[in-house]
């Protein structure tokens, strides 16, 4: 990607409805810290310039069959995959609630299209065991950490 290519994503990031309208609330989670929120911003846009270089850059996928395309999604960056099969990678750590151990999926249909929601007729990338257990891993961390503290005689401060 060009220079000048970068410079129109970052401009387009900026424009609504990228956050502020909620017309397009796969790309940003609400967040309520601006400082925060920029942060986000790069890194999204960063994953999304190196997903257009990787698509640039890789060879047209080659093997028989219906497959669907490579594409960025808004969060992520998913490769050629064969129809009829899932496809999954970890989660994106854009977010402080998400947990970049767990899987967010994908699934492309026997007819070698990436699978619409029901509701929106989008293309829809499965993100939702990204967030599912944070509270709780949290929760147990902390009551880990509690344990241990007590044991010590310390008492730990934390804020969830």
């Amino acid at each position: 990607m060009l220079e000048n290519e970068y410079e129109c994503l970052l401009k387009l990031s900026r424009d609504p409805p990228f956050n502020k309208s909620g017309t397009d609330t796969a790309t940003i989670s609400p967040l309520v810290n601006p400082e925060e929120d920029e942060i986000v911003r790069k890194k999204i846009l960063d994953s999304q310039y190196k997903c257009f270089e990787k698509i640039n850059r890789d060879a047209p996928y080659n093997k028989s069959g219906l497959h669907c395309s490579r594409n960025w999604d808004g969060w992520l960056c998913w490769d050629d995959t064969p129809a009829g099969t899932y496809t999954s990678q970890n989660c994106p750590n854009y977010f402080a609630d998400f947990d970049p151990t767990e899987k967010a999926t994908k699934y492309c249909g026997e007819d070698g299209q990436w699978f619409r929601h029901p509701d929106t007729n989008n293309t829809w990338s499965n993100y939702t065991l990204c967030n599912e257990h944070t509270k709780a891993k949290l929760k147990v961390t902390y009551l880990r950490y509690s344990n241990d503290a007590s044991k010590s005689c310390t008492k730990p401060t934390f804020a969830l």
